[in-house]
C-alpha cells in the first residue's frame, strides 16, 4: 500500500483551506467574511509549509 509524504498531507490541507476560505469570503460575505479571509492565510501558510518540507526531504535523499 501506498502512503503519501507529509508534504503532500500538508500541501493538500493547506489548498483546502485556501478553497474553504474563498468561499467564507465570497458566499457568506456578510457572515463569515473575516473567517474567510484567517482561512486563506493559514492555508497560504500551510502551502509554504509544506514547500519548505518538500525542499528538506529533496536534501535528504
Amino acid at each position: 500500500m501506498r502512503t503519501i509524504e507529509d508534504y503532500k498531507k500538508i500541501f493538500f490541507l493547506g489548498l483546502l483551506m485556501i478553497a474553504l476560505g474563498i468561499i467564507c469570503t465570497t458566499v457568506f460575505e456578510e457572515t463569515f467574511g473575516s473567517l474567510g479571509n484567517v482561512l486563506v492565510a493559514v492555508g497560504g501558510l500551510f502551502f509554504v509549509i509544506a514547500l519548505n518540507k518538500k525542499k528538506k526531504s529533496g536534501k535528504e535523499e
